[in-house]
């Protein structure tokens, strides 16, 4: 039977907002927004992986992948060749809001802790040389394509380090701050995106709320809109399950 984090109830709700209102109070400050820098690249990691994973579930192939941006308004991009478009399409977005109920879930267990670590590392490792190398050779995305071999295996060194060498309480909290920026760059990428669909925040060339337009002649704003909900929605019963059953029994 795992072992929920001690002290128990109270704190790691407690942690969980605390971590929420660092982030949003710090992370747009000149020198201390420097800090989220990797949590983003990690955040973007899992919304391209969420694209990957399913296209290469409904029977589609990954030709290429990258995690850092392009310039032109996209962190990163996945390029699939066959599968369900209707189906990967989705994933991204709602794909980053399940490993963030996933790991906010998983982080009130300290048994789960390193387990989990070793899990994100394996599988951002295993982005970047399966599902990132092959942009290599894509031209016009090669040097994307480096950066973002070396961000990931970064990302997979650290998530690597942290499971083995942190004390067991370090590396709860580790996760447990990743869970909490996790499921709030979720959210805030959907904002974006809805102000992006609305016209009201830039331009960007091609987002996947307009891909699933274009398929679905379903407005874009739509679809980003019902991103934001669903995620609101799963974010608030993952809460409920995990913490407001904790304070119940304490």
């Amino acid at each position: 039977m795992q072992t929920p984090i001690t002290p128990p109830a109270r704190t790691p709700l407690l942690l969980v907002i605390a971590f929420a209102l660092i982030s949003l109070f710090l992370s747009d400050l000149p020198g201390l927004s420097l800090i989220f820098v990797p949590v983003q690249y990690f955040t973007t990691a899992l919304h391209e992986i969420g694209h990957a994973l399913a296209c290469n579930a409904t029977g589609g192939s990954v030709t290429g992948m990258t995690i850092v941006s392009d310039g032109q308004g996209h962190g990163g991009l996945t390029y699939c060749l066959g599968g369900q478009s209707l189906i990967f399409g989705q994933t991204g977005y709602l794909g980053t809001t399940l490993f963030g109920c996933l790991m906010l879930w998983l982080s009130s267990y300290q048994s789960a802790t390193r387990p989990l670590l070793v899990f994100l590392a394996v599988l951002i490792g295993f982005a970047a040389l399966v599902y990132m190398t092959p942009a290599l050779a894509m031209a016009q995305h090669s040097g994307q394509a480096l950066s973002s071999i070396l961000v990931g295996g970064a990302l997979c060194a650290a998530l690597l380090l942290t499971a083995r060498f942190a004390s067991l309480p370090v590396a709860s909290l580790v996760v447990l701050f990743l869970a909490v920026q996790t499921a709030l760059n979720a959210l805030s990428d959907i904002g974006v995106l809805i102000q992006l669909t609305l016209g009201i925040y830039g331009v960007a060339s091609f987002s996947d709320a307009t891909n699933m337009a274009s398929e679905t002649h379903i407005p874009a704003v739509i679809w980003s809109l019902g991103w934001g909900i669903t995620s609101v929605f799963l974010l608030f019963i993952t809460l409920r399950l995990v913490y407001g059953k904790a304070q119940r029994a304490g």
